[in-house]
C-alpha cells in the first residue's frame, strides 16, 4: 500500500501547470501581423488623407466641367462589397484608373479630341480636355436639303448642325444618303490633309479661299473655289507635284490676273494642264 501512494505521489508531482494562451510567442506573432494586415487594408482603402477630394478640369469650352466631373466621380467613387443594403465604397486615389475616366470621357463625349487623367497625390485628380477644332463641314443630302456636321482634320463629326454656315468649307461624297453617328469618321485623314495643302496654298499665294471639296471617287477630287471655278486633282498619283502646278500655273501670265472668265483647271495629267 506504502508503495502505491509512494507511486501516485510522485505522477502528480510531474503534471505541469498549462500556460495561458495569450502568453504564448506564437499568440502574439498572430496579434501583431493581424494588426499589421488590418492597418494596412485601413491605410490603402480608407485612409482620409488618400481619398480624392478634388477634381481639376481644364481645357474645355463646349462641355460643362459638372459632366466631366460627375463621369470621374463614379469612376473614383469604388465599390468594396454589398451587404444587402449596406455597401462600402472607397474613393482611394491608389485605385483611380485614369485610363478608365480617360475612355468613359471620350465615350460621353464625341466633342472631345483627347482628355489627358492625371493622378496628383494625394487628393487630386486632373483632367486636360481638348476639344475638336473644325476643319469644315461634311454635309449630304437628304430629302433634297443638306444634313450637315462640324467635322475635325481626321474626318470625324462630332457636331450636328440646324443650317449651313457661311464662309465654312464643305465636303461632300458622292454616295447613296446614310445614317451619320456622332464620332463617326465619314472622310480618312489623307483626303482632309490634300484638301487643307490645297487650301493653304490657294490661300497664302492667291487670297483665294475653298468653297466646297467633293469627293467623287477614292481617287478624284474636285475642289470649287469662291472664285466659282473649279480644280480636278487626282489623289491617286503625287498631289504634292499637282499643287505645285497649280501654284505655278495661277502665277504665270496664261491665266492672268483676271479669272472670271475661268471655269475650271485640270490637273489630274502628268505633265500637262488644262484649262477653260
Amino acid at each position: 500500500m506504502s508503495y502505491r501512494r509512494s507511486h501516485v505521489k510522485h505522477k502528480i508531482h510531474k503534471i505541469k501547470p498549462k500556460k495561458p494562451f495569450f502568453v504564448k510567442p506564437l499568440f502574439w506573432v498572430v496579434v501583431f501581423v493581424s494588426f499589421l494586415v488590418i492597418t494596412g487594408i485601413y491605410t490603402v482603402f480608407f485612409l482620409d488623407k488618400i481619398q480624392v477630394e478634388n477634381v481639376l478640369v481644364s481645357g474645355n469650352k463646349k462641355i460643362g466641367s459638372d459632366k466631366i466631373m460627375n463621369i470621374t466621380s463614379d469612376v473614383v467613387n469604388k465599390k468594396i462589397f454589398k451587404i444587402i443594403d449596406w455597401q462600402v465604397n472607397t474613393k482611394s486615389i491608389l485605385f483611380v484608373n485614369t485610363n478608365q475616366i480617360n475612355q468613359k470621357i471620350l465615350s460621353a463625349f464625341p466633342e472631345i479630341y483627347t482628355a489627358k487623367v492625371t493622378k496628383k497625390f494625394p487628393q487630386t485628380v486632373t483632367i486636360e480636355i481638348e476639344e475638336r477644332k473644325q476643319f469644315g463641314l461634311f454635309c449630304q443630302d437628304k430629302d433634297g436639303a443638306d444634313e450637315c456636321f462640324s467635322m475635325d482634320q481626321d474626318g470625324v463629326v462630332f457636331e450636328s448642325l440646324p443650317f449651313l454656315p457661311s464662309s465654312t468649307i464643305v465636303l461632300r461624297q458622292i454616295q447613296e444618303y446614310k445614317d451619320i453617328s456622332i464620332g463617326e469618321r465619314v472622310i480618312d485623314s489623307k483626303t482632309i490633309q490634300g484638301v487643307a495643302k490645297i487650301g493653304k496654298e490657294l490661300k497664302n499665294n492667291f487670297n483665294i479661299d475653298i468653297q466646297e471639296a467633293l469627293i467623287s471617287s477614292p481617287t478624284l477630287l474636285v475642289i470649287k473655289t469662291m472664285e466659282n471655278w473649279r480644280a480636278f486633282f487626282n489623289f491617286e498619283t503625287d498631289v504634292d507635284g499637282q499643287i505645285a502646278k497649280m501654284i505655278a500655273m495661277l502665277d504665270s501670265g496664261v491665266i492672268g490676273q483676271d479669272r472670271s472668265g475661268l471655269q475650271y483647271i485640270d490637273f489630274r495629267f502628268k505633265n500637262r494642264a488644262y484649262y477653260k
